[in-house]
């Protein structure tokens, strides 16, 4: 600095330039100097110069002051957490004075007595090492048979051995893949374990008076809406309604200086205008749901996050969350917990934080292999294979037909080699049985026979023409039994040494194929041998879980309050320490457990093909995947490799897990007799064609076919979706939605099975189509090709791609035998390709001929053939007179009206007769076309406007809707 003075005072420059030299001290770059100063080349190179050194000198010096800020922040981070961890013990104490084990040993009966003190009660146990928390969880210890779930599952929380076990031991931090120091032994056991019991909460529910906050909880938000709406509109007449709604709510606000009642609310809504709902947490329905007489101007969702408080709750998209890092989730909690802040979240089974949801945001903790995890499903088309579970009615029988593969003890003694096979789990495509994975589950129904990839109950094994070598090996395993689900690739393998098998169910559907990349080859998670990926996947979709638990902050009145509200749909709890738990049962639950029960098969065959391959008098036992053996040659599948360790084995009684044996197990019922399916056999194809007549069955048939995993009904129109959705109690939706960019995803991987009607609307293009966007899916068209009304665009479908047609000819719609010879007589001449006029004709001659619809009544129908006009296009026009429709609406007035969204229990085309339905988008309609009722079935009178009847399929399908002759009326 001092030579930069130096040199400023002895060269000869004017003060402008001195002044703008001196402000460059504070410029960043060269460059920028550069700009600032008009010296002569020698002068200005040499202040450059000493302006770089000056420039690199101060970038160190801000470097090192950097250094030191980064120093003081991690010092006082680190001291935060200090004090944080002591908090969290102290307040942990507070909770369970007399339930601290001071001085833990190894010997479990020490914890199994004082968790004896909870029978019948949840608790949480907390590990404290050095003053920390390091590990905390939940158990439920029952009330009867304490010392039978001890030995089972309670004393494998305190386990200080293998970590393979499903529950996390308390006791040794290694096996955790906590840090170890080396003056702290392994094996040492922890300072302290703390046991925190629930409490027993009542059912209190309280009349609540809204009042908490420095202005009205209520009020608030609708004052700030009213602000807002003031702000940023520009029309007068606006500007006015909501200074007056805003004038109203401050008024409401004064009266109610000591809260709102309950009871109140509802006059509240009415007077501002808006709707307001108030739930709790978790609860399905809000306990109140005050909707506005008038149309409401905006509608207000609150949550009642503590006693004579609510908060407005402002998470639009429920689906996103925010991934943070693990250490930053857990000081969010612990700000909002200091700031009394509502939030509820979710815990893993260490007690970290995985899931934090706000009013305004939601957090969950950043997990890179989760995020793998789910790419690779994205990527490989698993994600739309996922079985749900809880809903779907073949869920149990995949579950019972998945089998671990465990350890079998064929003769004692010490082997002298092992084989083991590499990488099992991700080497299936390598077994010589592979033939891909069950990917969408589509049937599920009695059966003679397992062609289709899935899993079948075995009937009848016999083993008579099996060679006594391979009779040997079976024997050995232990695992063909009658009565057991079975992967078809377990049956096809042993059907090919000589097992007659029979079966008497099944579930089956479309076959696919996948590879694990390399990236879930890596290892993932904590410890010094955390699982590789593919295997950690696999385990985690075998993990059914029914209920799901929440938590959250709030006092005993709170809790009390929520479990009246709650009461039989959640359970409600309460820690010692202050923390409330919800637990209610999930809605879904998707897995892809059926895809890991095939891995496992895979591996369980290619033990099998090696063991063919080797004298099985010198086996000693199998584990897994590894086969213990005295030394001797045979050949060495490519799967598997020798190991250096030789581990004897304790054995099961079956190689396979959840086998039942009827020789030792108390079996029940009939092996014969089919134990879950219901649905009736059917013949299999993924594209089907079902055609015929309408009124002969083909929906009716797979509507009602329980077989049918998860279907979707799909129409042309909402008034048909909603129409059949009413009627069979099913989901419904249009093909329009189908074929949507953004839509199909859901529709992929929900829905297995498309049912979709009026086929012959349906054009050769959107089949197409349809089979290229729900490959995997299965698919049944059902419709009167050829005879009703075709598409509107595009080339009419063929029957060409489909794995089955099926022609139904016998028709349940018609009760009349005249109104039924007459259709058939028209469709043999749409069939003869006779002439339009002629048949129209025909149909005119065969009816009832009106001029007027005299005696019409709303729930009769009219059809017509056009609902707008030519020249306009416009559906409110007429100035043509060709908008048929529009004449009878006008005729007839305001007495029928047709939806045209999904809101307040209607459906999209619904018909109401009578009022103008209340809170949903609705036309006034009386004439509609006869593409809108294809499909439908009408009792009343149908009144067929004839004029401009294009075509022969056209009144055919005008003709077919009614059931007798007398209901057809036509208009000329």
């Amino acid at each position: 600095m001092s030579e930069i003075k130096i040199f400023l005072n002895n060269i000869e420059m004017d003060n402008l330039t001195k002044r703008k030299l001196r402000d460059f001290i504070g410029v960043n770059t060269i460059q920028q100097a550069k700009k600032l100063l008009g010296l002569p080349t020698v002068a200005s190179n040499r202040v450059y110069r000493l302006l770089d050194e000056l420039y690199t000198a101060r970038e160190r010096q801000r470097e090192i002051q950097r250094e030191q800020a980064v120093k003081v922040i991690q010092e006082r981070r680190k001291a935060q957490k200090v004090g944080r961890e002591i908090r969290e013990v102290q307040q942990i104490k507070r909770g369970a004075k007399e339930f601290i084990i001071q001085q833990p040993s190894k010997n479990q009966f020490a914890y199994k007595q004082v968790l004896k003190k909870f029978k019948g009660k949840k608790v949480k146990v907390f590990t404290i090492r050095k003053g920390v928390v390091v590990h905390s969880t939940e158990i439920e210890i029952p009330t009867t048979a304490y010392n039978k779930w001890w030995d089972e599952k309670g004393a494998y929380y305190f386990l200080e051995g293998d970590s393979g076990d499903q529950y996390t031991p308390l006791l040794n931090p290694q096996l955790r893949g906590m840090p170890v120091s080396e003056d702290e032994p392994i094996n040492e056991p922890p300072a302290k374990i703390i046991v925190s019991s629930n409490l027993e909460l009542a059912e209190n529910r309280v009349e609540q008076v809204f009042r908490e906050g420095i202005r009205n909880c209520m009020f608030k938000p609708i004052v700030d809406f009213c602000d807002m709406k003031i702000e940023e509109s520009k029309s007068r007449t606006t500007i006015w309604r909501y200074k007056n709604i805003k004038k109203k709510a401050l008024a409401l606000e004064e009266e109610y200086t000591n809260g709102v009642p309950e009871d109140k609310v509802q006059g509240i809504s009415n007077e501002l205008q808006v709707n307001i709902s108030v739930e709790m947490p978790f609860a399905e329905q809000p306990f109140i749901n005050c909707k506005s007489e008038k149309a409401p101007l905006n509608s207000f969702k609150f949550i009642n996050t503590r006693m004579n408080h609510i908060d407005l709750n402002e998470v639009v998209d429920t689906s996103t969350f925010i991934p943070v890092e693990a250490e930053e989730l857990k000081a969010l909690a612990e700000q909002y917990i200091k700031d009394g802040k509502y939030f509820d979240y979710l815990k893993n089974k260490e007690g970290e934080y995985t899931k934090i949801r706000t009013l305004e945001n939601q957090f969950c903790s950043k997990c890179d292999w989760l995020e793998m995890f789910n790419e690779f499903e994205k990527d490989s088309g698993l994600l739309n294979c996922k079985m749900d579970y809880i809903n779907d009615d073949c869920a149990w029988f995949v579950k019972n037909g998945i089998h671990n593969n465990q350890s079998r003890l064929f003769k004692e003694g010490v082997p002298q080699k092992q084989i083991d096979m590499t990488r099992a789990y991700a080497n299936f495509y390598k077994c010589e049985d592979y033939e891909g994975f069950l990917g969408k589950i589509t049937d599920f129904r009695k059966c003679d026979n397992f062609d289709n990839i899935g899993y079948y109950t075995v009937s009848e094994f016999d083993f008579t023409n099996v060679e006594p070598r391979v009779k040997q090996l079976i024997d050995m395993l232990g695992y063909l039994y009658e009565g057991n689900v079975y992967p078809s690739v377990d049956l096809k393998m042993w059907e090919k040494h000589g097992v007659g098998i029979k079966v008497c169910e099944g579930c089956w559907g479309n076959k696919i194929d996948f590879r694990f990349p390399d990236a879930m080859y890596e290892r993932v998670g904590e410890g010094d041998h955390p699982p590789r990926g593919y295997s950690k996947w696999c385990g985690i979709q075998q993990k059914f879980n029914f209920n799901q638990s929440f938590y959250m902050r709030g006092d005993r009145e709170y809790f009390e309050n929520m479990k009246a509200h709650l009461k039989g749909t959640a359970e409600v709890g309460m820690w010692e320490d202050g923390e409330g738990y919800i637990t209610y049962p999930k809605q879904k639950g998707f897995t892809n457990a059926p895809i890991v029960g095939f891995v496992m098969a895979y591996q369980r065959l290619s033990l099998i093909r090696q063991m063919l391959d080797m004298d099985l008098s010198k086996v000693y036992s199998v584990c897994v995947d590894g086969i213990y053996y005295d030394d001797h040659d045979f050949k060495l599948h490519k799967t598997f490799e020798y190991k250096d360790t030789i581990n004897q084995v304790k054995g099961s009684e079956s190689y396979c897990s959840g086998i039942h044996n009827p020789e030792h197990d108390e079996f029940e019922g009939d092996s014969e007799v089919s134990e879950w399916a219901t649905a009736e056999p059917r013949e299999f194809g993924m594209v089907e064609l079902f055609k015929g007549a309408g009124g002969n069955g083909k929906t009716h048939y797979n509507l009602t076919d329980e077989g049918l995993m998860r279907k979707i009904y799909v129409a042309p129109s909402w008034k048909l979706a909603t129409t059949k959705a009413k009627e069979y109690k099913c989901e419904a939706n249009v093909i329009a939605n189908l074929l949507h960019e953004t839509k199909r995803f859901g529709f992929l991987r929900y829905n297995n099975v498309f049912i979709i009607d009026e086929s012959s609307m349906i054009s050769e293009e959107t089949k197409l189509a349809l089979k290229s966007i729900y490959q995997g899916c299965k698919l049944i068209f059902c419709g009167d090709n050829g005879f009703q009304l075709p598409p509107t665009e595009g080339t009419e479908m063929n029957e060409v791609g489909f794995d089955r047609v099926v022609e139904f000819k016998t028709n349940y719609r018609f009760t009349c035998g005249k109104h039924s010879q007459i259709a058939n007589e028209v469709r043999g001449m749409i069939e003869a390709k006779e002439d339009n006029k002629k048949i129209i004709d025909f149909i005119i001659d065969s009816y009832e001929n009106i001029k007027e619809p005299i005696g019409y009544k709303p729930t009769d129908m009219i059809l017509c053939s056009q609902t707008r006009c030519v020249k306009c296009k416009n559906e409110n026009c007429d100035c043509d007179g060709n908008n048929f429709s529009l004449q009878w609406t006008k005729k007839f007035g305001k007495t029928k009206w047709k939806t045209k969204e999904r809101s307040n229990g209607y459906c999209n085309g619904d018909i109401v007769i009578g009022d103008k339905p209340l809170k949903v988008k609705c036309e006034n309609r009386h004439g509609y076309t006869i593409h809108s009722v294809q499909g439908e079935t009408y009792e009343e009178t149908i009144y067929i406007d004839a004029r401009k009847i294009k075509s022969g399929r056209m009144g055919y399908t005008a003709i077919s809707r009614a059931r007798r002759w007398e209901q057809i009326k036509i208009i000329l």
